[in-house]
């Protein structure tokens, strides 16, 4: 005999048939738990605003404002690479034939100035399980289904603000304002 379930993969009604397993339906991927953290922060921001797309815009601010120490350290420390680059070119000229010198030299400028090559990497890396627990939350977010916001009427679906007459080599037929919210954010 086999049980079939015809309704939406929303956690809530999933939940009641606990024993067949059907909560499993729903998959945030490897950080399953983060995802639900920002999910039920989602739906918090939600009953405040009773918008999604205020919610989502309040959540991403809270991500972005909680990371910005992290982002902050990563770029300072970028920078104070980049500012050593003359001595490491320097040294890269004084000792192009023997690289493990030019291995011990580099360490040793690196320690006198307190910088790390991976400071700017590990302060990203920690950050990308957080961004890709938020794109797998909204991703699967049954709430979002036919939630209107400005001029998206399903924030389940891409933003299409108007389709052009031809396509695009990788962006195709619609054009979509938030990406380029998106960057502009990011720029400043």
């Amino acid at each position: 005999s086999y049980r079939f379930f015809c309704g939406p993969q929303e956690e809530e009604v999933l939940a009641s048939y606990h024993d067949d397993g059907l909560p499993l339906l729903v998959g945030y991927g490897m950080f399953t738990w983060l995802a639900k953290v920002i999910l039920f922060i989602l739906k918090g921001f939600y009953k405040v605003t009773r918008s999604y797309g205020l919610a989502i815009i309040l959540l991403t601010t809270l991500i972005k404002a909680a990371l910005l120490p992290l982002s902050l350290k990563g770029q300072a420390s970028m920078q104070r690479m980049q500012q050593l680059q003359p001595k490491i070119k320097e040294l890269q000229e004084r000792h192009k034939d023997d690289k493990q010198k030019l291995a011990e030299e580099q360490m040793k400028l690196w320690r006198e100035q307190g910088v790390s090559p991976f400071g700017g990497c590990l302060p990203t890396l920690i950050q990308i399980p957080v961004f890709i627990a938020l794109y797998r939350a909204l991703q699967s977010s049954f709430d979002l289904r036919q939630s209107s916001f400005l001029w998206i009427d399903d924030l389940s679906q891409p933003d299409a603000l108007f389709t052009l007459p031809f396509s695009l080599p990788f962006i195709g037929n619609t054009f979509n304002l938030l990406p380029i919210f998106w960057m502009v954010s990011i720029v400043i």
